[in-house]
This record gives C-alpha cells, structure tokens and sequence, in this order.
C-alpha cells in the first residue's frame, strides 16, 4: 500500500534553485524535505497500534532528489532486521478478515501534512545555504588534496 501526496505551488521556489549546482539542489532539498517528513513520521509513530512495539520502531523516512524533483517516503522500513512480519502494517492499517483496521499512515499525513509543508518552506532558504557551504567546503579540501601531491 503506498500514500502518495503531491504539494504544488513550489514552482517559484524551486526556479530560484536553477543557478545553482545540482548537487547543491539536490542536498537542499533533500534537507528540507527530510525535515519536512519528521511531523508526519512522528504522527505515525504516535498513531500507530502500541501491541508490538516493533512496528513502531520500523517506521522511517527516506528521501532522494533528482533534478527538481523530490520522492519523500514515510512508512514501515521493512529490511529491518529483527522487525515486523513484512505486511504486518498492511494488516494494521487497513484490517483483514481477522482485525479491524488500524490506520496510522493516512492520518498521520492529515494530521500532519500542512505543518509539514510550513517546514519544508520554511528551511529551504537555509539548507540551500547549508548544502552550498557544504559544496564549498568539500571543493577547499580537494583543491587542498591536489595541491598536495
């Protein structure tokens, strides 16, 4: 089961990113969008049913960015080794014949999900800056590394 949501409206923001490296881009927002999930994970991790602890210690996030376009996923790390049975959050959030559904995933996103997009506009600004001083730093140490040799 995957929940996908889609935040428009961040064309403006993401021109301003055009001037800049792609891996400067990419870092940034990264960075703010990661950050950005946090409320939502935390929601989920609140919500979800408390029998089995271990369900709620294999929600995570992941976040990769390509060019503009970010892919922020929040839901049941199921590589973990020592968790839960791998559609064991299935089975919690939308029931079988044996339980009842117990969403944690969906409510999590709309009960979060507007905070979320206040942070990630919010530190884009910042980790644009972050990852350029980031950028900076590595190119000093590589130019530093050839000068050496």
């Amino acid at each position: 089961m995957e929940i996908h949501a889609t935040i428009t409206g961040g064309a403006e923001a993401i021109e301003g990113f055009r001037d800049v490296s792609n891996q400067v881009r990419r870092g940034a927002l990264r960075d703010a969008f990661r950050k950005g999930g946090r409320p939502i994970q935390k929601e989920a991790k609140v919500l979800v049913p408390k029998d089995d602890r271990d369900l709620e210690r294999a929600i995570g996030t992941s976040v990769s960015a390509k060019d503009t376009s970010v892919k922020v996923d929040i839901g049941v790390r199921l590589r973990r080794p020592g968790g839960p049975a791998r559609y064991a959050h299935l089975v919690e959030e939308t029931g079988n014949a044996h339980s009842a559904p117990q969403p944690f995933l969906r409510p999590a996103l709309d009960n979060k999900g507007a905070e979320a997009v206040r942070v990630i506009a919010d530190d884009l600004g910042p980790a644009l800056e972050r990852s350029a001083r980031k950028a900076h730093r590595r190119a000093l140490a590589a130019a530093a590394k050839r000068a050496g040799r």
